[in-house]
């Protein structure tokens, strides 16, 4: 979540000033969210 909001405030900075990266940030802000994802999966696994 400290991931997330950090690059989400950055990102936004970002994009009011070159609207061009749009595509790169939303990029950025799903990495947090693929590694939580990831993180279930494999405790899921282990469980399992």
């Amino acid at each position: 979540a400290w991931a997330q909001s950090k690059i989400g405030s950055a990102g936004a900075g970002a994009v009011a000033e070159k609207p061009e990266l749009t595509g790169t940030i939303i990029i950025f802000m799903a990495i947090p969210e693929t590694m939580v994802i990831l993180g279930f999966v494999i405790a899921y696994l282990i469980l399992s």
